[in-house]
């Protein structure tokens, strides 16, 4: 009999254990609002309370934390890495696109102008032989620029007594894009264009937006040209 009760003991005992063992379910985690599961109060099923399905906090889709749309950590919308808005890869400022051999190219004329040009003065006739002889960039075209192509250059010209008055270099974004900080640079450069045969004048054109002539034995600055890249 003692054996036949502990027997029933035994059997009691395991079905209270049996049933205290069942599966047990985690507590829900509170929804803030998503409908996602989790608590950042968006759709997207991240943490970062936004709603481009990356992580890190902004609105872009990518994830490198800037709110450009590109993948390379600045602000300026491209992808070479740095700030200066274009798209080079360096921080100057302009594009590489724009250079050729020697200077910076106008493609509108396909003229490579010199950059940066000499800052030495000469008189015409030397200015002519210091271009002709010029070899710079692998190129040795180089030559003085006619009056039109300084002309054409500067854009928007008219003539006001014999002095052409055109945009200066700093207000036509073309300009200013070629040649930089050298805009603002408004010394005389010699053209190759004289006033006539044996006048002994010829024209300069200036990036303040003048193309005027003065004595040849005078000494201004030039800026050689050669065409193509």
């Amino acid at each position: 009999m003692t054996t036949y009760k502990l027997t029933l003991l035994c059997l009691g005992l395991a079905a209270i254990l049996f049933a205290g063992c069942g599966d047990e379910t985690p507590p829900a985690v509170p929804d803030s609002g998503g409908g996602d599961g989790d608590t950042d109060g968006d759709t997207d099923g991240d943490t970062d309370g936004d709603t481009d399905g990356d992580t890190d906090g902004d609105t872009d889709g990518d994830t490198d934390g800037d709110t450009d749309g590109d993948t390379d950590g600045d602000t300026d919308g491209d992808t070479d890495g740095d700030t200066d808005g274009d798209t080079d890869g360096d921080t100057d400022g302009d594009s590489d696109s724009l250079n050729c051999a020697g200077g910076r190219y106008d493609s509108s004329a396909d003229l490579c102008w010199q950059h940066p040009k000499l800052s030495k003065e000469y008189n015409w006739k030397q200015a002519t032989s210091y271009c002709d002889e010029l070899d710079l960039g692998g190129n040795t075209n180089w030559r003085l620029p006619t009056h039109k192509e300084f002309s054409d250059l500067l854009g928007n010209c008219k003539n006001d007594d014999g002095t052409e008055v055109c945009t200066s270099c700093e207000d036509n974004p073309k300009c200013k894009e070629l040649f930089g900080a050298d805009a603002s640079s408004y010394d005389p450069n010699w053209t190759k264009t004289s006033e006539g045969t044996g006048t002994g004048v010829a024209w300069t054109g200036s990036f303040s937006g003048l193309i005027e002539w003065f004595d040849a034995a005078s000494d201004y600055q030039a800026r050689c040209v050669h065409k193509g890249k």
